[in-house]
């Protein structure tokens, strides 16, 4: 596969002469090991770009180091690398994940999903881009005591809970919070609905829209996701 030949390319002219010529310092040690997990997580080529043009930007100060550790010792970082890659491997070869990627009923990692946006952050459950404004990815978690989700009617009618957060050791829903906001009611909006599997994986159970905001009697608030 090219995606391995260019996860090489990544290991043989960065990490690995980097790790010859200097030791990593002990404080970026954990945040250099994230890096690789994303990039060993990738599905296409292009995702590995896009992560790499992500970090080289990012404003992350133990990102910044990490790419100033490398620009030290490499003469060039994370955007070098995505640069290097670009000129070393055909253009019609770097494919990347998006949107219309999913298949109904296919189950995919967190990091797929992810890549789709270009948003590197798995632990989010509320997933947007400006890359992509009338599309909201949402990762949700069932039959869980933390989380009072799950299907009103099956495979039809879903109950997902507004994103809540804590104030004063005390859960708050606000509606106006940016996540919430994303999944107002909208005709508009499309919202890709993935259901957590098992530990590492999540299965795309279709595409919803949101209908309405409902309050259940002990205060939990809740969108009413119809499926298209």
């Amino acid at each position: 596969m090219r995606e391995k030949l260019i996860s090489d390319f990544i290991n043989n002219s960065f990490f690995f002469p980097a790790e010859k010529k200097s030791n990593c310092p002990e404080f970026l040690e954990k945040k250099i090991i994230h890096i690789k997990l994303w990039i060993n997580h990738s599905t296409f080529a292009g995702d590995i770009i896009s992560y790499l043009q992500y970090l080289g930007s990012s404003n992350d100060p133990m990102i910044r180091l990490a790419d100033s550790y490398y620009g030290k010792i490499l003469n060039f970082g994370f955007s070098g690398l995505a640069d290097s890659i670009a000129a070393n491997f055909p253009l019609d070869a770097i494919k990347k994940i998006t949107p219309d990627y999913f298949k109904l009923n296919e189950d995919y990692t967190s990091f797929d999903i992810c890549f789709s946006m270009s948003l590197f952050n798995v632990q989010r459950s509320i997933i947007f881009s400006r890359l992509y404004p009338n599309i909201v990815i949402l990762k949700a978690i069932v039959g869980s005591t933390e989380y009072d989700n799950g299907w009103i009617k099956e495979n039809t009618d879903f109950k997902y809970q507004l994103f809540t957060t804590v104030r004063n050791i005390r859960a708050v829903q606000n509606p106006n919070h940016e996540f919430n906001m994303e999944l107002m009611p909208n005709l508009q909006n499309k919202i890709l609905l993935f259901i957590k599997g098992n530990e590492r994986s999540y299965r795309h159970v279709g595409e919803y829209y949101s209908k309405s905001i409902n309050e259940d009697k002990n205060g939990t608030k809740w969108f009413h996701l119809v499926k298209k």
